[in-house]
């Protein structure tokens, strides 16, 4: 078993802990240095990456690995020191610090990257607000094109741009003013990164539907199969985008479902559901007693 956890071997761990007896017996051994199970975790000796595709999610990766023996092992042996007088968290802060310096480089670097066009996104969708399709009635100063239908789909286009556009940088802004503490890459910064990719992605989308919805106004095409035709050339980027970002949606897949299981906690309509059963539990005995 420490062997097995100093090598990552995750379907060995996994299988063994499903195994009571052993499991409870081999938690507690220690080896000739004494290192216990949490202190191999830490070891990096082995290590050859991980099998995510940067280093804050090798990070996130190393830290998950951590909890999940932590949580086998008796409370006590977290204080246990080895030959070398160290207790296993000191130890996996050490030779994890590499690491974090490559996770946060990594991060500074593609926030800082991603905010900007999130920035380029903002000032075209807000340049489009005062400048739009068709111009305006000289005398009224209402839009021209008001009353076509797609220009109700460029209105709401765009302010879904522009909102979406500012949301992610403001949680790009949030990632790159975090301490980059070691903890914070459990849960905290893979769960802003995601937040920030997902508004991006989302103003990109409804960026090139006001562009289409740009050009039908002021083209005016009436067939239906060209009105088709632009809005699937304009999802072209979109789609692109949405290919080259998918293997970081998929690693971000726990971070994600940690997040929603919040939201579930937190959300007032958690609080309506037990009432309206609470309600609904009673309801029959009222109806009884009547």
């Amino acid at each position: 078993m420490h062997i097995a956890i100093r090598h990552r071997q995750s379907d060995i761990f996994c299988r063994v802990k499903k195994m009571r007896i052993p499991m409870a017996r081999l938690s507690r051994k220690i080896d000739d240095d004494g290192n216990t199970l949490l202190h191999h975790v830490a070891d990096m000796t082995d290590y050859g990456g991980g099998k995510q595709p940067n280093p804050a999610l090798q990070l996130q990766e190393e830290l998950k690995w951590f909890e999940s023996v932590e949580k086998l092992i008796p409370s006590h042996y977290d204080m246990h020191h080895n030959k070398n007088n160290e207790p296993a968290r000191e130890f996996f802060e050490r030779t994890h610090d590499n690491l974090l310096k490559e996770a946060q480089n990594w991060l500074k670097r593609t926030s800082e990257s991603c905010s900007v066009i999130a920035v380029l996104i903002a000032t075209v969708a807000f340049t489009a607000a005062y400048t739009v399709p068709g111009g305006s009635n000289d005398k009224t100063g209402l839009p021209i094109l008001l009353h076509d239908p797609f220009f109700l789909v460029f209105t709401v286009m765009d302010v879904l741009s522009l909102v979406s556009s500012l949301t992610s940088v403001v949680m790009f802004i949030s990632v790159l003013t975090s301490p980059f503490r070691l903890q914070d890459f459990h849960h905290s910064l893979p769960r802003k990164l995601t937040l920030a990719f997902t508004f991006l992605f989302l103003s990109v989308a409804v960026t090139m539907l006001a562009f289409s919805a740009t050009v039908l106004l002021i083209i005016h095409m009436k067939k239906r199969w060209t009105t088709t035709l632009v809005y699937a050339v304009a999802f072209v980027p979109v789609t692109v985008f949405a290919l080259l970002q998918f293997p970081l949606y998929v690693a971000f897949t726990g971070t994600l479902r940690y997040s929603l299981s919040i939201a579930k906690r937190v959300l007032p309509w958690n609080f309506v559901h037990h009432l309206f059963r609470s309600y609904s539990n009673r309801a029959p005995s009222f109806q009884r007693n009547e």
